[in-house]
């Protein structure tokens, strides 16, 4: 029998006490909240960073305006559900072909299709 909080806690009290905090970081960590890990550290709420996309090859900045980016970051955040985000993720990201294949040096069945990921808004 634990003892918490001055409280007497059978095995099935304390196995539900533990798991319901498990859920309740899950559920923190999934929608970007503040919680507190199970070590005890205070992980911080997610936010969105500057971006400086000057060089980017994807030009980021020039197709997604600030208020698209804290569009998208408040949708994805709101799921809060790991599979939900991902589902979101894969509707919303277009894979393309590459426009070119590698050199024509190394022979066709060596050479290793890379495909492009975009961001379908």
């Amino acid at each position: 029998m634990l003892v918490m909080h001055g409280q007497n806690l059978s095995d099935e009290e304390w196995r539900n006490h533990y798991f319901e905090k498990k859920t309740q970081r899950k559920r923190k960590r999934n929608s970007g909240q503040a919680y507190i890990n199970a070590v005890g550290k205070l992980v911080s709420a997610k936010s969105m960073h500057v971006v400086n996309c000057t060089k980017c090859r994807f030009r980021c900045s020039e197709n997604f305006s600030e208020e698209k980016r804290l569009q998208i970051f408040t949708q994805f955040y709101a799921l809060a559900d790991y599979s939900r985000q991902k589902d979101f993720l894969a509707s919303h990201i277009v894979e393309a072909s590459p426009k070119r294949l590698g050199s024509s040096a190394v022979p066709l069945k060596h050479r290793v299709s890379q495909s492009v990921s975009q961001w379908n808004a």
